[in-house]
């Protein structure tokens, strides 16, 4: 009778320091080379190893686990290193410093020149993107990208992979708009969510760059493996295919140029358009991207490198990503803030948005009169680069609206005006006048906001006077 040999046993090893598939390849080479030790599979996200064959001691694995950089051990909640939490402390003041001082100096409102049209204007448009609204929207991912590469080329052919999946999709969407018109347009709420998808997924990234949870960062919903196999997600061909899918994201400039390819009602010329759009942004993503990759130059988790050789190297790539971390961070709050306030939810105001809150009023604002037939209140606004003026307004309650609304520039976030709770949608594109019609509030406040959430207001009704009619006359005598 012929006896089966038993299975190899299985040991699952929690590890921490584990942020990409570079650092999976590193551990997985320095367990393997153990005795008894016949295959690994490290699991950055879960933030383990399965090791098949003979468990080595405890002490044996630790030693050979932090030759390469990581621990052996389940990772903690909360960061026990006070580095990672002054560098991320002194990020976040960095980050904050920048982003005031951009929006006062009115970078982030620059707009280009309306004389401009097709191609030329889609490409000055993108370069204005790619520094300001799609960079806060898309930057996030972008970091991303790069940093899970494991070098500086690796990052560069992952941004290039990534550049050339949104083009391609910039092209084929902007076609398809010129062929489908309007009715290839996603709904708002559909777009808020993408934007609360993209902020969730940065949120991780952040956290797993800054290692202020190791634990959080392991919880990460990932593909299994064995998709990311069959349908080549991995590598640069998943980076095509995130870049690809930035082409649904709500950046105010790119629904600007989206609307402005339906209306060339050609499906050539839009595809046009839009890559224009989409190459001029590279500029901005691209230099920010490579940027991130830098956090991927950590020579100290070579195999075979020595400590001393080691940390000074070790100490400044941890630095450098803790920092990129808390850029990530920060797109994820500018993102998944805009998302919330697109699907109508009440928030404070970000840097450089409008909307404001006072004492109940007693009176309507000076941009409200009742039109001639009494039966209409018209509200006056302006919409520019900086938001819309009046932010707030006070109106009867009771009394339906129209909205004149002057655009002073077409292709910025705030030309995308949405009233989530009313289910309404003006597109103030071209420049000029729009005549947009609300239906008569009740008492309270409604908001309004761009499509991305970075400016807002309020209509806030107030109840009516009662009219008073004067007493009749006395009879003459």
């Amino acid at each position: 009778m012929t006896r089966t040999a038993p299975a190899p046993a299985v040991h699952t090893v929690r590890i921490t320091g584990m942020t990409c598939t570079a650092c999976e390849r590193r551990v997985t080479k320095a367990l393997r080379r153990l005795p008894g030790v016949e295959s690994v599979t490290a699991d950055a996200p879960r933030s383990r190893a399965v090791l098949v064959g003979v468990l080595p001691p405890a002490p044996q694995l630790a030693e050979a686990l932090g030759r390469v950089g990581y621990t052996l051990g389940a990772p903690p909640w909360i960061a026990r290193d006070r580095r990672a939490w002054t560098t991320a402390a002194a990020g976040a003041v960095a980050v904050t410093a920048v982003g005031v001082l951009a929006v006062r100096s009115g970078v982030t409102q620059w707009t280009p020149a309306a004389s401009l049209s097709g191609p030329a204007l889609a490409l000055l448009v993108g370069l204005a993107a790619g520094v300001s609204t799609c960079m806060a929207l898309v930057g996030g991912l972008v970091l991303g990208v790069s940093a899970a590469a494991s070098s500086t080329s690796g990052a560069l052919r992952a941004q290039t992979a990534f550049t050339a999946g949104r083009w391609a999709a910039f092209a084929a969407g902007g076609a398809a708009l010129g062929a489908v018109g309007s009715a290839a347009r996603l709904p708002d709420a559909v777009l808020a969510c993408g934007m609360l998808v993209a902020a969730a997924v940065m949120l991780v990234l952040g956290v797993r760059l800054t290692g202020l949870s190791p634990r959080l960062a392991g919880l990460a919903l990932t593909l299994p493996r064995s998709w990311t196999d069959r349908f080549g997600l991995a590598g640069r061909r998943g980076a095509a295919v995130a870049g690809a899918a930035t082409f649904l994201l709500p950046c105010g400039f790119t629904q600007a140029m989206q609307l402005y390819a339906i209306s060339s009602g050609s499906p050539l010329r839009a595809a046009v358009v839009m890559t224009s759009f989409a190459v001029g942004t590279t500029p901005g993503l691209l230099g920010l991207g490579l940027l991130g990759g830098l956090t991927a130059r950590r020579a100290a988790a070579i195999p075979g490198t020595t400590t001393a050789t080691a940390a000074p190297a070790a100490t400044s790539a941890a630095t450098w990503s803790r920092l990129v971390g808390v850029v990530v961070l920060a797109f994820a709050l500018l993102t998944g803030t805009g998302g919330l306030r697109s699907l109508g939810l009440d928030l404070p105001a970000l840097p450089g948005g409008t909307g404001t809150s006072a004492p109940v009023p007693t009176a309507v604002s000076a941009n409200v009169r009742l039109a001639s037939d009494g039966a209409t209140q018209v509200v006056t606004m302006t919409q520019g680069a900086d938001g819309y003026s009046p932010a707030d307004s006070v109106v009867w309650a009771g009394v339906p609206i129209r909205w004149d609304i002057t655009s002073t520039v077409a292709y910025n976030c705030s030309s995308m005006l949405r009233v989530p709770s009313l289910g309404v949608s003006a597109n103030l594109v071209p420049v000029g006048l729009h005549a947009v019609g609300l239906p008569a509030l009740p008492v309270g406040k409604t908001g309004f906001t761009c499509v991305m959430g970075m400016y807002t207001g309020t209509l806030q009704a107030i109840a009516r006077p009662a009219v008073v009619t004067p007493p009749a006359a006395p009879p003459a005598a």
